[in-house]
């Protein structure tokens, strides 16, 4: 309950809210010798303290316990969570590559075991860092393949997160092929939430 109570608190901006709530998952799990349980909660502690201005470093070494303490485990749903967590963190502090590396696993471990939305929330997150890198068609192909998968599983976050992915590289590198592709994308989308 305490993972969704914090992924709900980050969602309305309750950002001491989730802070408090990721803590206590953390301490349940640590109390109950729970391994899934405090992975989780080291997981959920890097993105509540991520919310906050300035404490990268801190969300990268949380991030990185989770996935320590979770890959031995055999999870791939919650592993994967720890591995976008640590590429996200590096993500926000400006480590592009690490980023890469890390979401690509992620992408990895849950293509092996899909569970809904969380392919395509690695995939936006991967198309942000691609971006960041200026690999315009890569970021391009991520954010089509995740807005495909949000269309199918009616993911409404996921689809306006690959959506506005989609309009930043359009705008950012539109031209040629490049823009079209882009429209193409947009105009899919538009077509597919008609139907």
């Amino acid at each position: 309950l305490r993972f969704w109570a914090v992924t709900f608190a980050l969602e309305v901006g309750d950002h001491a809210g989730a802070l408090a709530l990721a803590e206590e998952l953390l301490l349940i799990g640590q109390s109950a010798g729970d391994p899934l349980g405090e992975g989780v909660g080291y997981a959920m502690l890097s993105r509540a303290r991520g919310a906050f201005p300035d404490r990268e470093g801190e969300g990268i070494a949380l991030a990185q316990r989770a996935v320590e303490i979770l890959e031995p485990l055999g999870r791939a749903e919650w592993t994967g969570l720890a591995w976008v967590r640590l590429g996200v963190e590096h993500h926000r502090a400006g480590h592009l590559h690490a980023a890469r590396n890390a979401l690509l696993h992620a992408l990895a471990l849950r293509r092996a075991e899909p569970f809904a939305g969380l392919v395509a929330s690695a995939l936006i997150s991967l198309g942000a860092v691609l971006f960041d890198l200026g690999e315009a068609e890569a970021a391009l192909d991520s954010y089509r393949e995740a807005l495909n998968l949000a269309l199918a599983e009616e993911n409404q976050t996921a689809i306006l997160g690959a959506l506005l992915g989609l309009a930043d590289v359009a705008y950012c590198f539109g031209d040629g092929a490049l823009a079209e592709r882009s429209q193409f994308a947009l105009s899919l989308a538009a077509s597919a939430e008609q139907h």
